[in-house]
């Protein structure tokens, strides 16, 4: 009996270092803004925290694989962490000898930090971590989902009735710093709505929390969390009629009300840009730079197919906003088909769990949000919940069984 508790106090533990590494940054800059710290070094501090525990669970598993003489690897993850290795050699080699930084808006420092101390190490240590409870993950996750969204909800309808900064997307800036851009609250706002959606936890103070997320979704006008938002859900529901059906009311109302809220913002945002933003893919300079920059990416990668080129666009010295042109660009094809049988066990996992999972799902609209905005070295949600899914993989599998027996 004290054994099963020792594991599921652990399994929390590590829930809550999965959330550390992935999704408390939003959290942090929310602080950094609302409190004016500007130097950057809470932030900082958070960061170096997350290398520090990173490096500390690596150390541990090898250590205690060397005194047990032996360390059990998925296929999966073994890809994973060679496709890494020749992705920072990649960014090595552009540093140093090709100084791609020169010109660019970022320091060197800038992507050495991200790239081993936000992303590849903290996925690393995240899928060495066992056990890890899901369900104490998803619960806690909402917790500081919600912690994060009704502030900034509240910031948002200030702006929209002070009319302080002229509305054209929401985002949070202070003169000339941005502590959270638009694609930043629109994925968090997202994963708040489909937790609250499809978690098996069934609370009515959810459909507040579904109210939130979707004023919050609308208000910054990002196109990629909404678009991949709405085809998560229906690919879900798609997937479990047969489940949906047994809970049709609560998951009607809180469609219902999702739509409700969407019809009112629009409503009371029509005389705004926000408007015209989602309605015209191409209406305003963002998305405009953003297809040219993709343009050049294409151009880039056709030069080189092979091996690859550079990690950012040369012409811009910028990512290319597409996570697996991202690949292309920094290692050809050849770093493509290193990733492939990670992405081809993604997903298989997926399938076979019937997107049941809410980190699944989680996972999965991360994925697709990559490939719209992200980069290799940033989109640290993606890669630390990918590296979950390899390792814990027949974890997910036994799930769809223990939801479907729920629900029979």
């Amino acid at each position: 009996m004290l054994s099963g508790k020792i594991i599921i106090s652990k399994g929390r533990i590590n829930s809550w270092i999965v959330i550390s590494f992935g999704f408390f940054f939003p959290i942090i800059a929310l602080l950094n803004y609302l409190f004016n710290i500007q130097s950057g070094a809470l932030s900082q501090t958070y960061r170096g925290i997350n290398l520090t525990l990173s490096l500390l669970i690596i150390g541990y598993v090898i250590w205690k694989s060397i005194i047990n003489k032996k360390l059990v690897l998925h296929i999966g993850f073994l890809f994973f962490t060679l496709f890494w290795v020749i992705y920072i050699l990649r960014i090595l080699i552009d540093l140093e000898i090709f100084d791609i930084s020169s010109n660019s808006m970022y320091s060197k420092a800038y992507y050495y930090s991200f790239t081993l101390g936000v992303t590849f190490l903290p996925a690393l240590a995240a899928s060495l971590l066992k056990p890890i409870d899901f369900q104490y993950l998803i619960s806690d996750l909402k917790k500081v989902l919600v912690f994060f969204n009704i502030p900034v909800m509240v910031l948002f309808f200030k702006e929209l009735i002070t009319g302080e900064n002229g509305i054209s997307r929401f985002y949070l800036q202070r003169e000339d710093t941005e502590f959270l851009n638009s694609i930043t609250i629109g994925t968090y706002a997202t994963i708040l709505i489909l937790i609250c959606m499809f978690s098996r936890e069934k609370n009515r103070i959810d459909y507040f929390y579904i109210l939130v997320g979707t004023i919050n979704l609308f208000a910054v006008a990002s196109k990629g969390p909404m678009l991949f938002a709405v085809l998560v859900i229906l690919i879900a529901f798609l997937n479990n009629l047969n489940l949906f059906f047994k809970n049709s009311i609560d998951l009607i109302l809180k469609s219902v009300l999702s739509i409700i809220v969407l019809s009112l913002v629009l409503l009371f945002s029509s005389n705004m840009v926000i408007f015209d933003r989602v309605v015209n893919f191409r209406s305003d300079q963002s998305s405009s730079i953003r297809m040219e920059i993709l343009n050049d990416a294409i151009s880039q990668f056709f030069s080189d197919p092979i091996l690859g080129s550079h990690f950012l666009v040369f012409k811009t010295k910028f990512y290319s906003h597409n996570l697996l042109l991202d690949v292309l660009l920094a290692n050809g094809m050849m770093g493509m088909l290193i990733l492939l049988p990670v992405f081809i066990i993604f997903i298989c996992v997926l399938f076979k769990n019937k997107f049941r999972s809410t980190f699944m799902l989680i996972a999965l609209f991360l994925f697709l949000c990559s490939n719209t905005s992200g980069s290799v070295y940033s989109s640290n949600e993606f890669w630390i919940t990918l590296a979950i899914v390899l390792t814990n993989q027949y974890q997910f599998i036994e799930q769809k069984k223990i939801i479907y027996q729920e629900n029979n």
